[in-house]
């Protein structure tokens, strides 16, 4: 929980790095998940605060700012300060998402933030109602020209393909 992670129910404890089988079958009758724990720090149906702590600071990310539609960002053009200020979105989520931005070239779909790595669905619930893509604002590169390291770098190919791609 501490590092921003949540369980839904106790099978999905198997997905541990070094739970083994053998570990999960002896622990699993004292694992204990209630059924109504909200784990974005708010309070569940008992009462019991549960806080999953995204953010190494200890504070949880502010689902609640409040932005009307003139607020929108173009996710492409957007800088780290702006990203910030959305719902979902903190000092953590949006160097994230610039540096994957970078690396793709630019997004020519806001449902492609579903890949930057630690951005939930419940990030990108809160943030997308105040996000748009101008589909001018992506870049583009001629494959045919391009080094290894180019091609390779782009989060869709990598070096392997990459390297069969210049082959052929």
């Amino acid at each position: 929980l501490e590092k921003g992670g949540h369980f839904n129910e106790a099978k999905e404890i198997r997905k541990i790095y070094g739970m083994t089988p053998d570990l999960y079958d002896r622990l699993k009758s004292f694992i204990k998940i209630p059924e109504d724990a909200d784990h974005f720090g708010q309070k569940n149906k008992s009462g019991i605060g549960i806080s999953s702590s995204p953010k190494p600071d200890g504070k949880d990310y502010n689902f609640d700012k409040s932005l009307t539609a003139a607020d929108s960002v173009e996710l492409n053009l957007a800088d780290s300060a702006a990203l910030e200020n959305l719902p979902g979105i903190g000092t953590i989520l949006a160097p994230r998402i610039i540096r994957y931005r970078n690396l793709l070239g630019g997004f020519y779909s806001v449902a492609q933030l579903h890949e930057v790595y630690g951005l939930s669905e419940e990030h990108f619930r809160a943030a997308s109602p105040h996000l748009y893509i101008n589909g001018e604002t992506f870049k583009r590169f001629n494959i045919n020209f391009a080094s290894i390291g180019e091609i390779g770098r782009h989060p869709y190919i990598g070096f392997g393909t990459a390297r069969k791609i210049v082959k052929l």
